[in-house]
């Protein structure tokens, strides 16, 4: 059953992003809502992720694999994140409109803080994000 998966990364060199792209579509449909930070609904679990990415980055660079708990999560990020992640929930599996945190059921919901440096990248969405 798909469900969401963080996925964060340290490069000590230089970012490496946009060649894990292809990669990430190999582990499901995402969106980088940070330069080295993803959400993946995926049907993987973290072993099975943990093995398509390794192969494919250095031995200096760290990542960590975490389920997102989809009745505990909070946050203050762009809306297009809030709407991507409800449109992937099952319509009835937390309520009629998943959590509804695009809907306003956080109170930060739809808003972000300037973050210099993390600016906004409406293009960092993965190949299937609606546009």
């Amino acid at each position: 059953m798909p469900r969401f998966m963080h996925i964060g990364f340290y490069f000590p060199q230089a970012l490496q992003t946009t060649a894990l792209e292809p990669v990430m579509a190999q582990v499901g449909n995402w969106i980088r809502y940070a330069p080295p930070c993803w959400i993946i609904w995926t049907d993987k679990n973290p072993e099975q992720i943990f093995q398509i990415i390794k192969p494919h980055v250095g031995p200096s660079v760290q990542f960590l694999i975490a389920a997102i708990d989809e009745t505990q999560n909070q946050g203050w990020m762009p809306k297009w994140v809030w709407d991507w992640m409800d449109s992937k929930r099952p319509q009835n599996a937390l309520g009629a409109s998943g959590l509804g945190l695009a809907q306003g059921g956080s109170p930060l919901a739809g808003f972000a803080p300037h973050n210099p440096l993390f600016p906004p990248s409406p293009f960092d969405a993965g190949p299937k994000k609606p546009r």
